[in-house]
């Protein structure tokens, strides 16, 4: 039945379509606004059927079915218009490549996100066992965990994956969220090319460069959420520009602030980004019509609370913050000379290579460097303690660790190009330069450096596809054709060789079964997980006690159960915020068949007691300490 969701997007794009019938990029701005609108509809009832504790198929399904007939009424009532597709003009050679280059991205990743199961690491530790808790208590009320994560982090792309869950029977499913929003933005880029008067050519070099990025790759078949928050802070500025153009008299105002607060939803990371996008949208509306300034940017403040407020109110009550947990991410002192220092490394990262020589020299360099202007590399103020110290890295084709080897050398180079042709460069690219360079320093400026911080850059990179397609298009024609051949060349090795997704060899996602995709991150996890799974189904252990530690793997279980209806997972022995929560049952209290204790730094006893019912240990395997109920 997910495919109702499918179809109610589709429904959605065809009537948005008929809005923008004779405009430019009309089917386009329909894709993007249809796909604002489902997730805005999505995160509303869900927070909706949460009040009611009413999260199941019937209302899914039934939210869903009212959302397409209501949409399949309008459309009709607007006379059954559908969307045309033609070319105003023959396409030129290297608009040919690239247009085939984009569908052969898009139709790989798809084809790899709809049958590959998931296996990324945080996937595993909260993204999808937050979902499987919904489920479960058939609300997205805070539950006791150690795995904060799961409570704390912006749920929107968790919510996308809730739906297709509840009404799909295929995990797989969950990796096309990210794809959607890869594609979502991938054209957000184009039309902010289009909007800032980039002709065809620079419009399909503004979505090549964004879809060739290997992080955007990588991620596209993934259950992250960088990709999600990248396509709301970029359609945020799409909607910005256009409100602007519009002298803030139109739908686009309230679709910047629906975006803005989506954004945040999304993942904590827009905070960042959009600072400065609003304050420039702030200062334009406020320059163009200051009395309608203020009720303007109240309706955007109520919708924001509207969209992101139910969740920041459940942060607060359980952390006594609206952003949940504090993980010590921010820098421990603001300096020029620590941004600086952080600027040398998060920019390095990207230029990891197959060659440890050239990693090795590149990380001296910074080091070097850091040294030079008084800062320690690896000073705590400045470096996040649970990453290792600073290094560029190693050469990887997984979403964790990859860096964007050439979007980020084209990228100096393109602010290099603005500064020394300042004088020439269009107004319009002088503020987003500076718009992009804002969000960077600020990001450097306010968060300690950490080996896994190339994936948060993403939201910039494909911001910056903008920029690097202006500078590509003023290239002569063999260098831009060059450069062309080159990304896509060096994309086809992380479609095809994604390290934890490939589609070709021993470990292919079409040879390896689902169980064993499910540890492809970590694969030394894969034989006691389904050592002790087995004996949680040779025992019929349908209700399980799991006692965790804060990073460790949950979602295998759920998965390896997932024929079991009954099977329900409860985290124990919180010794956390959350350890006074409820565990969201009709009595409150869990008396569960079996315990599993995978916190490793506990010594496992021969019994243990839980709500003075005695529980013996039948199997210990590492740090599995499997305890059954001793009756």
């Amino acid at each position: 039945m997910a495919i109702i969701i499918l179809i109610t997007l589709i429904a959605l794009f065809i009537t948005a379509s008929g809005y923008f019938k004779n405009t430019k990029q009309g089917n386009w701005y329909a894709f993007i606004i249809a796909v604002v609108i489902f997730s805005a509809y999505t995160a509303i009832t869900t927070e909706l059927l949460n009040l009611f504790n009413a999260i199941n198929f019937t209302t899914i399904l039934s939210s869903w079915l009212i959302l397409l007939i209501a949409i399949i009424t309008t459309w009709w009532k607007r006379g059954k218009q559908l969307p045309e597709f033609k070319l105003a003009s023959p396409l030129l050679n290297i608009e040919k490549y690239i247009g085939f280059t984009l569908f052969v991205i898009l139709f790989i990743t798809l084809i790899t996100a709809f049958f590959a199961y998931p296996n990324n690491w945080d996937s595993m530790t909260y993204h999808l066992s937050r979902v499987m808790h919904w489920m479960q208590n058939e609300n997205v009320k805070h539950y006791p965990t150690r795995i904060d994560r799961q409570l704390t982090q912006p749920p929107l792309a968790e919510y996308h994956i809730l739906h297709l869950f509840i009404l799909g029977n295929r995990d797989s499913i969950a990796n096309l969220v990210q794809w959607l929003f890869f594609a979502g933005s991938i054209t957000s880029v184009a039309l902010i090319t289009a909007e800032f008067g980039g002709d065809r050519k620079a419009q399909l070099l503004s979505a090549f460069v964004a879809a060739t990025i290997p992080m955007a790759i990588l991620q596209s078949t993934s259950t992250q959420n960088d990709l999600v928050v990248a396509f709301f802070v970029s359609t945020a500025i799409l909607f910005g520009i256009k409100a602007w153009k519009q002298k803030f008299n139109t739908s686009y105002v309230y679709l910047f602030y629906i975006t803005c607060a989506l954004a945040l939803l999304s993942k904590g990371t827009a905070l960042i980004f959009l600072l400065p996008v609003v304050l420039v949208y702030a200062f334009f509306i406020v320059k163009t019509n200051r009395e309608k300034a203020i009720p303007s940017i109240l309706k955007g403040i109520a919708i924001v609370l509207l969209l992101y407020g139910p969740f920041a109110y459940r942060n607060y009550q359980t952390y006594n913050s609206p952003l949940g947990k504090s993980y010590e991410l921010n820098n421990s002192v603001y300096t020029i000379k620590g941004t600086i220092s952080n600027i040398s490394k998060n920019t390095t990262m990207h230029l990891r290579t197959p060659v440890p020589a050239i990693n090795n020299s590149v990380t001296n360099g910074v080091t070097a460097f850091n040294k030079a202007i008084g800062v320690d590399v690896n000073a705590p103020n400045y470096n996040w303690a649970p990453s290792p110290d600073f290094v560029v890295g190693y050469f990887s084709t997984q979403e964790d660790s990859a860096g964007n080897f050439f979007q980020v050398i084209l990228l100096v180079l393109v602010l290099v190009y603005v500064v020394i042709k300042f004088k020439s460069i269009p107004k319009h690219i002088l503020l987003y330069t500076t718009l992009l360079v804002c969000m960077y320093v600020l990001f450097n400026l306010l968060l300690k450096w950490q080996i896994w911080h190339a994936r948060l850059h993403l939201t910039m990179f494909l911001a910056g596809a903008v920029l690097i397609a202006y500078w590509l298009n003023k290239l002569p024609a063999l260098a831009t054709y060059t450069m062309v051949v080159v990304l896509s060349a060096f994309s086809l090795i992380f479609l095809v060789y994604n390290q934890t997704r490939p589609l070709f060899g021993e470990q292919s996602i079409f040879k390896q079964p689902a169980d064993k995709q499910y540890f492809a991150a970590n694969e030394p996890l894969y034989a006691p997980f389904v050592k002790v799974n087995a004996l949680l189904q040779e025992n019929n252990c349908q209700t399980l006690g799991y006692i965790s530690g804060g990073d460790s793997w949950e979602y295998p279980f759920w998965a390896l159960n997932k024929n079991n209806k009954s099977f329900s997972m409860y985290q124990l022995d919180t010794d956390n915020e959350t350890k006074q929560l409820p565990q969201n049952t009709s009595s409150n209290i869990i008396i569960p068949d079996m315990i599993i204790n995978i916190r490793g730094d506990e010594k496992k006893e021969e019994q243990i007691s839980y709500m003075s019912n005695p529980y013996k240990l039948i199997l210990l395997d590492g740090v599995f300490a499997v305890y059954k109920k001793d009756l």
